[in-house]
């Protein structure tokens, strides 16, 4: 089971990326490579049950061993505490494959050793175009969100912006070409509950990348544009298949698009500020 592509398990690969940028490991450049190194549905992998044991067992050995480095021991938990509770959630979780497990903790001990030459490789790979792209590389980022905690909580915003104009997230994915997937509301943290949410962005570009994240966040003002105004979330389809039951909702009032407001502010400002508020289709 793959942590990247497993929507049960997405949560840890969010945790892991969220581990590496505080612990500042890795480079924000390097960061978007991670998620191919960590990706195993495309790569099986093979050890008998011996090797596996022991495999194991010696990287756990060698985490334990580091993150209490003696010569430097401020040094080593700056670089490795960020990463204690997802190894420990390595240990205890049985539904987690051990190539997973494996095929992390060989990639963090690489970095914490500066071996970056799996992170250079995905880069050599993208820029020479003589040689084939390998199949299944993408770029990964992982994009926070901020909403108001007087308007809603975690849990609804999440439902909120999945469900906005009848799925919105899918006409991103599908113009930007990119895979997006909003924190699980089953494994939030502390701080995913004072007004942020997580968000992954996979694309086989770093353009697309880009792309993706600007419209992610115009999204998420949309959906707290909303909810300030006490606006509906989605178009209401009633009985019927004709153009006169159904109801358009536009993403901005129509009184901020036509005519300058009666206090005699410019319209152009109100413009612009309805604009960065609104989705963009």
């Amino acid at each position: 089971m793959c942590i990247v592509h497993d929507s049960e398990l997405h949560y840890l690969f969010q945790n892991i990326l969220d581990a590496l940028e505080q612990s500042k490991i890795v480079s924000s450049l390097f960061l978007r490579r991670v998620g191919f190194l960590l990706c195993t549905c495309r790569n099986e992998i093979y050890y008998d049950s011996k090797s596996i044991i022991h495999t194991q067992r010696s990287l756990y050995q060698w985490f334990d061993d580091a993150s209490k480095d003696t010569e430097k021991p401020q040094i080593a938990l700056e670089r490795l505490g960020y990463f204690k509770p997802i190894v420990e959630e390595f240990k205890k979780n049985g539904n987690l494959d051990s190539g997973t497990k494996i095929t992390f903790l060989n990639l963090l001990k690489d970095l914490d050793s500066f071996n970056y030459s799996k992170l250079r490789q995905i880069s050599a790979q993208s820029d020479n175009k003589m040689n084939k792209t390998r199949a299944g590389m993408f770029f990964t980022k992982l994009v926070r969100l901020k909403f108001d905690l007087k308007l809603c909580s975690a849990k609804e915003f999440c439902d909120l912006i999945n469900k906005i104009d009848n799925c919105a997230i899918k006409y991103i994915q599908i113009t930007n070409k990119c895979r997006i997937v909003i924190r699980d509301t089953q494994h939030l943290l502390i701080r995913h509950f004072m007004g942020e949410i997580d968000a992954t962005i996979e694309a086989t570009n770093e353009k697309y990348l880009f792309r993706a994240e600007l419209s992610l966040k115009r999204l998420a003002d949309a959906v707290h544009y909303r909810l300030a105004k006490g606006l509906p979330t989605c178009e209401t389809i009633i009985d019927g298949n004709s153009f006169s039951n159904l109801r358009v909702l536009l993403q901005s009032p129509p009184s901020l698009m036509g005519t300058p407001n009666e206090s005699g502010t410019d319209f152009n400002s109100t413009l612009s500020t309805s604009v960065v508020l609104t989705s963009f289709y």
